[in-house]
């Protein structure tokens, strides 16, 4: 319940407009909770993915602003309040380079340095195999990118190591397939359930920046602006996420520096 004018009034009888102003002020939890009280809220107050999909290119000015703050505001609170360690250092380690200077392709790689006990399966990383397995599905195995999930101890410390690489071949790379990678990772991205998502989104965007500055022969920069632009949630969400954990992280080591 609010007051107008000093009056008590229902929110549910609030113009819509009004309605829209108070909930666009909420953290991001909050505003999906009151997203999903009745049908008439659930009609007059767009889901996340309903914003994802205008602010790709059919809205502007205040509702624009609007749902982008929004969206940003409840991705951020919810790596926040993330409670899995392996998710976290997965999305700061997650990287797409070469492993080597000769190398004959790209490698999407993350780590993990444990400290419970976990299996394959229930670590953060394993959600690389299964963007793996979709991108063979898609290409009707055409594209088969070598997986690697390992771990390994070190010779100085008893704890384990844990990492996976995806490696792309260049010979395979083009403009149809890079579609069908990008389109695998948000296939992945909409089935997950978990936050393990957010290192997809993340490992889709190191993907899509090494590509965007090292762009494989025959494709064109505006190629791959094109073929991002098919997924807006899987890139707005893989910026925010990467910048929010990279920002945080470099903030922990300058204050443990300081310690």
């Amino acid at each position: 319940m609010t007051k107008i004018q000093n009056q008590p009034v229902e929110f549910m009888n609030l113009p819509v407009e009004l309605k829209q102003k108070i909930a666009f002020n909420l953290d991001g939890i909050s505003y999906c909770n009151l997203h999903l009280t009745a049908k008439k809220i659930h009609a007059e107050l767009p889901s996340f993915k309903t914003m994802i999909c205008q602010l790709k290119n059919e809205c502007s000015g205040e509702i624009r602003k609007n749902y982008h703050e929004m969206y940003v505001r409840s991705i951020k609170q919810l790596i926040e309040n993330e409670k899995k360690d392996d998710l976290i250092q997965c999305i700061k380690h997650v990287s797409a380079n070469r492993r080597y200077r000769i190398s004959d392709s790209v490698t999407l790689h993350t780590r993990y340095h444990p400290d419970r006990i976990i299996s394959y399966d229930q670590w953060s990383g394993y959600t690389l195999y299964r963007c793996h397995e979709e991108i063979k599905k898609l290409s009707n195995n055409q594209l088969t990118p070598e997986v690697i999930l390992n771990k390994f101890n070190s010779p100085f410390s008893r704890n384990s190591h844990w990492f996976v690489n995806l490696d792309l071949k260049d010979k395979d790379i083009n403009k149809q397939s890079i579609n069908i990678i990008f389109k695998a990772f948000n296939n992945v991205l909409n089935e997950e359930r978990s936050s393990d998502r957010f290192l997809v989104a993340a490992s889709a965007t190191q993907l899509r920046g090494y590509w965007y500055h090292n762009t494989p022969a025959g494709i064109d920069k505006k190629d791959i602006i094109n073929i991002v632009n098919h997924y807006p949630n899987l890139f707005l969400m893989g910026q925010i996420v990467t910048n929010y954990v990279l920002k945080n992280h470099v903030e922990n080591n300058q204050q443990q520096t300081h310690l």
